[in-house]
């Protein structure tokens, strides 16, 4: 018998060269910026303001040319409430809905200008009108119920706006 050798014939073609094409990674990267920005929901707590007037400064007073502007700002009236079954969180505070008007005198002697409601999973429908109802009935200036993130219009993709209540 004879050997046969495998015959061997080159390609006459140069060595291609393997390049990285950027255009399916900027198409997904652009999905996903489209994605986070309808998903995600910034409006509850851009709702806080960050600063106030200075705390010499009187409300609606305007502000005097002499003076230098105070250095320390004077801490934002508004109070921010997680409402839940029965009760109203207020920090690290929890207080029984039935205190309510006391706590609502309170915080009016105080000057308070705004309430921002957050509703707990738990908390009930007439707990969020009580609240409302109170809050209109102690003149607080103006009350903001906040939504859930992620149960809002379009799918559950982004919230509504906070409604505003004034009374």
């Amino acid at each position: 018998m004879t050997d046969t050798h495998p015959v061997a014939i080159p390609d006459p073609r140069p060595p291609r060269r393997m390049v990285f094409a950027l255009t399916p990674l900027a198409d997904v990267m652009f999905q996903l910026l489209i994605f986070f920005m309808l998903s995600t929901t910034l409006a509850p707590y851009a709702l806080v303001p960050l600063s106030a007037a200075a705390a010499s400064d009187a409300p609606g007073a305007p502000p005097a040319r002499d003076e230098a502007p105070s250095a320390t700002p004077a801490p934002a009236r508004g109070l921010i409430w997680h409402v839940a079954a029965g009760r109203i969180r207020e920090g690290a505070t929890s207080h029984p809905i039935a205190t309510l008007p006391d706590l609502l005198a309170r915080h009016v002697s105080d000057g308070i200008e705004e309430i921002m409601i957050f509703a707990a999973p738990d908390a009930r429908t007439q707990d969020l009108a009580t609240v409302l109802e109170e809050a209109r009935l102690a003149q607080v200036p103006r009350v903001r119920l906040i939504p859930r993130p992620g149960r809002g219009m379009a799918g559950g993709l982004a919230a509504p706006p906070a409604s505003e209540i004034r009374p």
